[in-house]
């Protein structure tokens, strides 16, 4: 189904299951640093290994707070869409002269 501005509701999937997959990975990666940030000053038991476990922490909760904000977008995303469907197919199911 397409409307005026180009976008059809196969190309929006699209574009959902893309940022969902992103998201997942993104957690993924967030997991993997976080993990370095604890190890690295057990490791490294030295002004360096406080300091990369520092940057490592601060570097996750930052990305954290990126990833979160594309959740909620996709989220909106996913609630635009479906309000679209259902305006389309409203529309589509209006008799015209019977109001």
């Amino acid at each position: 189904m397409s409307n005026q501005y180009g976008f059809d509701q196969a190309s929006t999937t699209k574009v959902l299951a893309a940022t969902d997959q992103a998201s997942q990975q993104m957690t993924t990666l967030i997991g993997q640093v976080n993990r370095i940030a604890a190890e690295a000053p057990i490791v490294n038991r030295s002004a360096s290994g406080q300091r990369l476990g520092q940057e490592a922490t601060f570097w996750a909760d930052r990305f954290t707070k990126v990833k979160n904000e594309i959740v909620e977008l996709h989220g909106r995303a996913t609630r635009m869409m479906q309000e679209n469907v259902g305006t389309n197919e409203a529309a589509t199911g209006a008799v015209p002269g019977s109001n």
